[in-house]
């Protein structure tokens, strides 16, 4: 079976066995059912070099185990492995750049990559330690919470400190 993605820039080929960690890919060829058939999988959310980059890391690594569906799996191994992969990717770009990857990951639905690569590393260099303003600002996001439930969230904040310092 030949697999293709058709990126925003061009075309890439990639291997039967590595499209299988993505449940969307996954569910493609499943329906299509015949197994000598080319599949072309639009992606127009990436580019040639993301989608290789990752073929890339897949074979060197196995995220995945690369094995088939009843062999025994090693999931801390594969979660060790997909934040690897996603701290390797990631270093050094900007917010928008991890937002890209999100969206990729999100697409082909790679749950290892999502739930122990990009959550993790989300949360380790987005998120703690990181006031809300800080964290709107690294995501982009404005600020719409109305006033009074501001005030009201300052409240609740102002009275638990006033319980806590009574005691």
């Amino acid at each position: 079976m030949s697999i293709t993605f058709e990126c925003t820039d061009g075309k890439i080929n990639v291997n039967h066995a590595i499209i299988t960690l993505s449940k969307t890919i996954e569910d493609m060829i499943s329906d299509c059912g015949d197994e000598n058939m080319e599949i072309i999988i639009p992606y127009p959310i990436s580019d040639v070099k993301f989608v290789s980059d990752f073929v890339d890391y897949y074979k060197s690594n196995e995220i995945g185990g690369g094995q088939p569906k009843d062999a025994p799996k090693d999931e801390s191994r594969d979660g060790d492995l997909a934040y690897k992969y996603v701290y390797t990717a990631c270093s050094g770009k900007s917010c928008e750049d991890v937002m890209k990857l999100i969206e990729c990951v999100s697409y082909l639905n790679i749950k290892c990559l999502f739930d122990d690569g990009l959550c993790k590393y989300i949360a380790l260099n987005f998120i703690k330690g990181k006031t809300t303003e800080e964290m709107r600002k690294s995501f982009n996001q404005p600020d719409d919470l109305p006033q009074f439930e501001k005030d009201k969230v300052n409240g609740t904040i102002d009275e638990i400190k006033n319980a806590v310092n009574a005691k």
